[in-house]
């Protein structure tokens, strides 16, 4: 009989996905540390919702939408225009005018500038670092350094991370130094990261 423990490791409020092929990845510091963004949209036909994830078509920015402003025109219409507030930023920038992904639909609009501006605002958790970092590693192996180096393939430095395997980080300076490469060139491999407050 097989058990399964599960650790409480706080509230997940903040994802990243890494594919980092043969180039060590860091984790975004927009993940690590908790801030939520603004960004225009225009040409929108879609009523984004708390908990979409918008993805730049041709940048690969990502976000996960907490709420939106239309300041004109109508989704019904197809002219909506407004600000696009979300969190989890992957930190690329848009590229001005691509169009927005949610899901399989690959335009519900197009992005209206490129770098996303920190809300001013009061919010929860506003500025907060992650006190965990919980890594999860899909498809094929990935090596993770978190000691400041650079996990290398060909030597096989890093830490293995196997498919369907984790990694846990607690330290915040390692939080801040850790990257990740697939294990082997041309691995293909997956991490999801996601952050604890």
């Amino acid at each position: 009989m097989s058990s399964f423990v599960q650790n409480y490791l706080g509230i997940p409020l903040q994802s990243q996905k890494i594919v980092p092929g043969n180039t060590a990845t860091a984790i975004a510091t927009s993940v690590i540390r908790y801030t939520e963004y603004e960004i225009g949209y225009d040409s929108g036909d879609y009523a984004f919702a708390a908990g979409d994830v918008i993805v730049g078509a041709t940048s690969g920015a990502t976000g996960i939408v907490k709420s939106v402003t239309v300041a004109t025109g109508t989704v019904g219409g197809g002219n909506a225009a407004g600000k696009l507030r979300f969190k989890s930023w992957n930190g690329t920038n848009f590229t001005d005018d691509e169009k927005i992904k949610v899901g399989a639909d690959t335009d519900v609009g197009d992005i209206d500038g490129t770098i996303p501006s920190p809300m001013s605002d009061s919010y929860l958790y506003k500025g907060l670092m992650a006190k965990h970092l919980l890594l999860s590693v899909k498809d094929q192996t990935a090596l993770l350094a978190i000691d400041g180096s650079t996990p290398d393939q060909t030597a096989l430095l890093g830490h293995n991370i196997p498919a369907a395997g984790s990694y846990v980080i607690h330290d915040p300076q390692e939080m801040k130094q850790a990257k990740v490469i697939d294990a082997a060139s041309g691995s293909a491999s997956t991490v999801i990261v996601t952050a604890y407050f």
